[in-house]
């Protein structure tokens, strides 16, 4: 029997630079996500002052959904940059440090993806904020985060924490789809080389 030469690092380094794992954990992700769709339709179904209160199911989903979106983001930067992530990789055998980020505007930005779209960059930047605290604590992470002077882009004239806009979920099948034909395509051509 033939001992399996490999190190950790060597399987870290096949894991992180396989595009379909990431597409597979983005699937796997939103389809999680879509547990709580008829949830958040019932909710809001409900009058707005028996609505308050309980966002939980909206937290879970935009939770969900933004780390669905941050890994399709790191497909995109993989196929895109994967021979510089790699040499990064061999120097520190550690993930590079651009997909141990969860800041998605940072991600979007960094996958050569672009857009004047203010609400796009809202959403991002409301994904960034639920996968880094809002999903996960109950509190920002840095007093500093309190003063943070985000509209995100949904035409409030005041400062918020966290806001979810009625039109989300249609908006997030959007950009998740959007992304996942663009990890295919990419993939697509790469294939083709």
């Amino acid at each position: 029997m033939m001992n399996d030469l490999r190190t950790d690092a060597d399987v870290l380094r096949l894991e992180i630079f396989n595009t379909s794992a990431w597409m597979t954990k983005a699937e796997n992700l939103r389809r999680a996500a879509s547990v709580f769709e008829g949830l958040i339709r019932n909710h809001r179904q409900l009058p707005s002052s028996d609505r308050h209160g309980d966002k939980s199911y909206l937290n879970a989903h935009f939770m969900l959904m933004g780390f669905a979106i941050e890994n399709l983001l790191k497909a995109i930067i993989v196929l895109t940059q994967l021979a510089k992530l790699q040499r990064e990789f061999d120097q520190k055998k550690k993930l590079p440090d651009i997909l141990q980020t969860h800041n998605l505007l940072d991600l979007f930005d960094c996958s050569g993806l672009r857009t004047d779209s203010g609400k796009i960059k809202g959403l991002l930047m409301r994904l960034s904020r639920s996968i880094i605290w809002e999903g996960r604590y109950p509190a920002p992470l840095r007093p500093e985060d309190y003063r943070r002077k985000d509209t995100f882009d949904l035409g409030a004239k005041f400062v918020t924490i966290n806001a979810f806009a009625d039109a989300d979920v249609q908006n997030l099948d959007a950009l998740f789809n959007g992304l996942l034909d663009i990890v295919k395509k990419e993939k697509a051509k790469l294939s083709k080389i």
